[in-house]
């Protein structure tokens, strides 16, 4: 499921306690205790204090507002803002981020010591669409899924950053030690997949029928069953095979002769 792209420039107020709480622009959930949104103003500030942040993630070329830092400085949240952004960025006339600052801002964000952590540029569209399409691709999201969340946050496109999604190569970001458990979840549920698969392809070699009686084969020994008329019927090799209407077909064959 995605996030639901607010309907005005700005999230409706949130009551709580009798208290409104104003959440940032393009305020939206992307994971448990993982936002993002447009840069926070002082309106906002009292709802950000609800969500407990240790981390706000600056993706905008321009500086931090004055505001913004002294409310990271008050409540004890770090603010982090990418080198690549603040040397290379911040000069250029670029709309899309560098390479190093999109790996930078992913290797942060998969760190769960960082936790809850907020991911924000001027906007909360491009930039931080870049970042959090990135994360989805991490996640294995399909492109059609991706694509869909960046448009619902941007309200349209930017063809240079869909395609720097698109080739972003995901080997580059580094899985620490301590990933949220979002995150934990997420592998553990792609090796039950892969786990799934590998079975789908190799499966299990098929059971070998042997007879029934009194003697000195497993199964009770007897080498033959005896059928309806009294004859003796060899051991047979059962196979099961699913077809692609979802029906089951048995087969037999005769087993090899046993050797002495």
């Amino acid at each position: 499921t995605f996030p639901q792209r607010p309907s005005a420039p700005a999230e409706p107020p949130r009551m709580q306690g009798g208290i409104r709480y104003y959440p940032p622009q393009n305020f939206g959930m992307v994971e448990e205790d993982l936002y993002r949104s447009s840069t926070p103003s002082g309106v906002n500030f009292p709802f950000l204090d609800t969500l407990k942040l240790k981390t706000i993630i600056y993706l905008s070329a321009d500086k931090p507002p004055r505001k913004l830092i002294g409310f990271c400085s008050e409540q004890k949240i770090e603010l982090v803002r990418p080198q690549a952004v603040i040397s290379r960025h911040s000069t250029s006339t670029l709309t899309t981020l560098p390479e190093e600052a999109v790996i930078e801002s992913l290797n942060v964000m998969l760190d769960g010591r960082q936790y809850p952590l907020l991911v924000a540029c001027q906007l909360g569209r491009h930039k931080t669409g870049m970042v959090i399409g990135c994360l989805r691709k991490i996640q294995s999201w399909c492109l059609s899924s991706i694509f869909a969340e960046y448009h619902r946050y941007a309200g349209g496109t930017r063809l240079q950053n869909e395609q720097f999604i698109e080739l972003f190569d995901t080997d580059l970001v580094n899985v620490p030690t301590t990933p949220p458990p979002w995150f934990k979840l997420m592998r553990e549920a792609q090796r039950k997949i892969l786990a799934r698969r590998k079975q789908a392809v190799n499966p299990s070699p098929p059971a070998l029928l042997t007879g029934g009686g009194g003697g000195g084969r497993e199964g009770g020994g007897g080498a033959d069953y005896k059928d309806a008329g009294g004859g003796t019927v060899p051991p047979q090799i059962i196979t099961t095979t699913a077809t692609a209407n979802a029906t089951t077909v048995i087969t037999t064959t005769p087993a090899a002769p046993a050797t002495a």
